[in-house]
């Protein structure tokens, strides 16, 4: 099932402090998109995906799916966080297994069958998959993160800083692994992400919007063709075109 995004004039006032995290917050997304948001710290990235996860209520405005009113989590939106949010008291496969059983009826034979295919497909094999994830590296506890993310079947994916805490290589294969998994997709997911990598934000996603004090202050379309060469991508003159533009927008506002 697909699910279009929009952003309707949304607003978030913490009442704690009274800080305005985001504000006038207008932005629509089509079915299939990958878009990134990209800022200074404290410029409302995150508060804008929880917006989304139904994590944290608009003060004003509304974010909609399909034009109904999100309001709380649901299975209809996968969530991949920094910190890998695993069950720690789950093996790496029952993470999986767990996510299967939201929206599946079939046995749990078959769950775990399931589970372990899709283990593999993101390199977690063998004895790997029974283990805990504090067991395993960060690198390999964010594959089975995403594993679990595919594995909900949720049409639109939510991704606060997923590869921030890995090593730059580890983040690059990581990148890879997620576009490779999203392209073979027969309807590929709606995906949020959150950045603070400019080249990450370029590589993975059709758009990149830019957020200052919680505002959008310029969306950039990536017009590069998919599935894309990293290598070739970044010499390519209008990729770095795009960097130079996107970085002076956000240092121009920090």
């Amino acid at each position: 099932m697909l699910s279009t995004i929009q952003y309707d004039n949304v607003g978030v006032t913490y009442e704690s402090n009274g800080q305005q995290a985001i504000k006038n917050f207008n932005l629509s997304i089509e079915s299939g998109e990958i878009i990134s948001f990209v800022g200074p710290s404290g410029c409302g990235k995150s508060t804008a995906l929880n917006v989304a996860a139904g994590l944290i209520q608009p003060s004003v405005g509304a974010f909609k799916m399909d034009e109904n009113i999100i309001t709380s989590p649901g299975t209809d939106r996968g969530v991949v966080f920094q910190n890998y949010s695993l069950f720690p008291w789950m093996s790496n496969l029952e993470n999986v297994r767990f996510a299967l059983s939201q929206k599946s009826k079939k046995s749990n034979t078959e769950l775990i069958k399931q589970s372990k295919k899709l283990l593999d497909k993101v390199g977690i094999t063998g004895k790997s998959q029974y283990v805990y994830p504090t067991q395993i590296s960060g690198g390999m506890q964010q594959r089975v993160a995403i594993a679990r993310m595919f594995a909900l079947d949720s049409p639109v994916f939510l991704m606060d800083e997923p590869f921030a805490a890995v090593d730059e290589i580890t983040r690059k294969h990581l990148q890879n692994l997620l576009l490779d998994l999203w392209e073979k997709e027969t309807s590929r997911k709606t995906i949020i992400l959150v950045t603070h990598n400019i080249e990450e934000a370029i590589y993975l996603s059709d758009r990149v919007v830019v957020l200052y004090e919680g505002e959008i202050i310029t969306t950039k379309p990536i017009p590069f063709k998919r599935p894309r060469d990293r290598q070739e991508l970044e010499n390519e003159r209008d990729y770095l075109t795009i960097r130079k533009q996107l970085l002076q927008a956000i240092e121009g506002n920090a």
